[in-house]
């Protein structure tokens, strides 16, 4: 919205607009209003742009969260290949617990694993793993 003024009335803190006009022998300068109040289509924008960075962000999570899954699934696509190999080799060593059922095969393993002569096995083959593994870090 524009007004005008005599020259003689305007004040010091008000936008003056580079446009001089004379009219009826007095100079009139043409000052711009500037609202204070947002205007409509101002507002508009805001909530524009508020959302297009929601959507951004919502995206951004979304492919996060898809990474944070395809790792996990990685890692338990692993542990699934492991229990399978490992199940294979007791199978190749001791066929004979094919013939075990589930329940059966867990029981013969929990027996197997209390023994003491096992249990220094298994120490043993671990600390060994963990020395090699050392030196091939050192």
């Amino acid at each position: 919205m524009h007004r005008q003024f005599p020259i003689q009335s305007l004040k010091l803190n008000t936008q003056i607009l580079p446009l001089v006009r004379k009219t009826g022998g007095i100079f009139y300068l043409q000052i711009k209003e500037e609202s204070t109040m947002p205007t409509t289509e101002k507002l508009k924008q805001e909530i524009a742009d508020a959302e297009k960075k929601l959507a951004q962000e919502r995206s951004r999570l979304q492919r996060l969260q898809n990474r944070k899954s395809y790792y996990e699934k990685g890692d338990r696509k692993k542990r699934a290949h492991r229990l399978i190999t490992r199940g294979a080799a007791v199978e190749s060593i001791a066929p004979l617990v094919k013939a075990l059922s589930e329940t059966e095969f867990y029981a013969f393993t929990e027996k197997v694993f209390t023994l003491p002569e096992v249990r220094a096995l298994l120490m043993e083959a671990v600390n060994t793993h963990n020395q090699e593994s050392q030196k091939g870090k050192g």
